[in-house]
């Protein structure tokens, strides 16, 4: 089968008229008398890893934006590999043709890369020697074991119209009974498959679930053993009418001949588990340890973090200004307790220190005040060239201007950035909370809020401003004898100390908020606090 070109077609690529040739020459290469199976073992040797290595796998489907979900995930394969000496493949489940969404599987690659998560074989370079990475890649694969299948006994051909089967549910519905497959062709005589495959009907494949039986496996994070009961367990279709392989099969064919041996996933899937398990079992394969993660929950709600919101994208936490580090060490922080109770901490401890087994079976939280909070050490830790770094990256894709201006300002800037770095909680919040220093971007406050300073009085407020550029210009006082001076020119114009010091605040920042008055203006520089207090001053009448 495998070396015979007219044997070969060209999967999921036919349509019309070409669609009853197609269904034929998949019917040929499930039912024909070619041994099944040998090739592939032979392309895909057993690894040689060290005693107790780990292969694990991070398998998205470009169905839509990377969830912050499968991050999380993510670095939970990639934590389990690396300490234990294996290796960390990411994968592209890509058979789900109706739900594909262009230019998802580069936001898959980019979204990994721009949170840290370094994987060992497959991704955008398709390193390693067990590949195609890509599920759509490996469609011959799947037709051999679901051939295999077949033959002995553990899968059969339904030839049952979507009609049908739509019919079936309605009626499980109205009546209030499982939503699973009648099994009106699961004793089909080969006489009657053969009939209907001459006859051209289409068909898909499907796993023939053994009846009185039970599927018993110890997930790695539950305490107790996970019992499934056969006659819970639906006849899953494996193979679909157009060749392609749904996800029960694919994922059980790739991980077998890809070597994995410790698989991760949500806990949504565990009902798929046992007829996964069926599989490994009807194929004489070992089949690998799971372990179910309880998935994200909104801390309010305690509602699983649902893809149709916003913030459960990768992107929305990149607009919102999060640093990738700061969210990977985030997203380990909310399952893993870090030994010496710190929440901000090098990934390099999560990777030594991460174990499954006391995960316990609490849902991890997103926490807004906590992601802030870490995002916010996080920042402050960095020196100012890493730290700027950050805020450009950020900025030219959200505030390009404002990374220009960074950039043409670059020492200046890195200096800035270092005055109370602890008060930015995310990178969107720079420009907002610096951007007064550049002079391309500053504006002086308000009239009214300057003159809110001195009761509305201009005059006053002016006389206040031209006293202190004739006392303070041009020397260089420490901040307590800055300080003392204006306390003493407060006194002498009547005002309170308060009202001077927000006066100069207002005037030099553009705002009441900002670093501590001294440390900005010697941050400025004394000609462009002179520049600033003089477009007040100036300024002829009202302003």
């Amino acid at each position: 089968m495998h070396d015979s070109g007219k044997n070969k077609i060209e999967i999921g690529q036919s349509s019309g008229s070409n669609e009853r040739h197609k269904s034929e020459k998949i019917a040929e290469l499930l039912f024909s008398d070619a041994k099944p199976g040998t090739h592939w073992e032979e392309k895909y040797p057993s690894r040689e890893l060290p005693k107790g290595a780990y292969v694990t796998r991070f398998a998205p489907s470009p169905t839509g934006f990377l969830h912050v979900g499968g991050v999380m995930q993510a670095l939970t394969d990639e934590a389990e590999a690396k300490r234990s000496g294996g290796v960390f493949i990411l994968r592209i489940e890509d058979t789900d043709r109706a739900r594909f969404v262009e230019g998802a599987e580069e936001a898959i690659y980019d979204g990994l890369d721009w949170a840290g998560v370094h994987v060992d074989e497959g991704g955008r370079e398709k390193k390693g020697n067990y590949g195609p990475y890509k599920q759509s890649e490996r469609l011959e694969t799947y037709l051999t074991y679901a051939k295999e299948l077949i033959k002995n006994g553990f899968a059969y051909p339904c030839f049952c119209t979507s009609e049908e089967l739509q019919k079936v549910r309605e009626e499980q519905e109205r009546t209030k009974q499982p939503r699973m497959y009648s099994g009106t062709c699961r004793d089909l005589s080969e006489k009657s498959i053969e009939e209907y495959i001459n006859a051209g009907k289409r068909f898909t494949v499907r796993l023939k679930v053994p009846e009185g039986e039970t599927v018993e496996w110890n997930d790695l994070t539950k305490k107790n053993p996970i019992t499934w009961d056969t006659k819970n367990i639906d006849d899953q279709v494996l193979l679909k009418s157009d060749g392609f392989p749904t996800y029960h099969l694919a994922n059980v064919v790739d991980d077998h001949l890809m070597g994995v041996n410790r698989v991760y996933r949500g806990e949504e899937w565990i009902s798929s588990t046992p007829k996964h398990l069926l599989m490994y079992k009807a194929l004489g394969w070992k089949a690998p340890e799971f372990g179910h993660l309880v998935l994200l929950r909104e801390l309010e709600t305690q509602q699983k973090l649902s893809k149709r919101k916003g913030e459960a994208g990768l992107e929305w936490y990149k607009k919102e200004g999060y640093a990738p580090e700061a969210l990977r060490n985030f997203l380990t922080r909310i399952m893993w307790a870090h030994p010496e109770g710190r929440d901000v901490y090098p990934h390099e401890d999560f990777i030594r220190g991460f174990d499954v087994h006391k995960m316990g079976e609490g849902a991890p939280q997103v926490n807004p005040k906590l992601l802030e909070h870490i995002n916010q050490e996080y920042l402050a830790r960095l020196d100012p060239e890493k730290r700027l770094e950050e805020v450009v990256n950020w900025a030219k894709a959200f505030e390009p201007e404002f990374a220009e201006i960074c950039m043409k300002h670059r020492d200046d800037a890195e200096r800035y950035l270092g005055i109370e770095p602890e008060r930015m909680k995310k990178l969107s919040e720079a420009k907002a909370l610096f951007g007064f220093y550049f002079s391309e971007l500053y504006v002086t406050a308000a009239r009214e809020e300057l003159l809110s300073e001195t009761a509305g009085d201009e005059a006053k407020m002016k006389e206040v401003l031209t006293a202190y550029v004739n006392e303070f210009y041009g020397q260089e006082d420490g901040h307590d004898a800055w300080q003392a001076k204006v306390r003493k020119l407060a006194s002498r114009t009547g005002l309170k100390d308060k009202n001077i010091f927000m006066l100069l605040r207002k005037v030099l920042t553009g705002s009441k908020n900002s670093p501590p008055l001294y440390e900005v203006m010697q941050a400025l520089g004394g000609e462009e606090v002179l520049k600033r207090i003089n477009a007040i001053r100036q300024k002829p009448g009202t302003f």
